[in-house]
């Protein structure tokens, strides 16, 4: 279990078997039943998280917060729709009040 001629350790391919089964997309269950730990939190301190899963996640994220932004602008649309029936005299005044709430979370944009 000690220094082999590279310098590495036996724990050294247990971060990389952690890591590389995180990576791959196994459960946190599974990684455990490998690797024999019986807590989460012991795992999470083999874990190294490649840059390539570092780009995937922030890849993900931005699709998030773009298709977000895609639902606010639709929303918003149809409220500035709404209001201007109002303005019109429309009897959708149903529809106006059922959308208050988000008319005051958009008020400020």
């Amino acid at each position: 279990m000690g220094r082999r001629a590279g310098g590495y350790v036996i724990h050294n391919l247990r971060h990389t078997f952690v890591s590389e089964a995180h990576d791959a997309g196994l459960s946190a269950g599974i990684i455990m039943a490998f690797t024999g730990h019986v807590q989460e939190p012991t795992i999470h301190r083999y874990l190294r998280v490649s840059a390539t899963a570092q780009t995937h996640a922030q890849e993900a994220l931005d699709a998030h917060r773009r298709a977000q932004a895609e639902r606010v602008a639709a929303q918003r649309e149809k409220i500035v729709s709404l209001a201007g029936r109002r303005a019109a005299g429309s009897h959708c005044m149903h529809t106006l009040y059922a959308h208050r709430s988000l008319v005051r979370r958009l008020g400020d944009c």
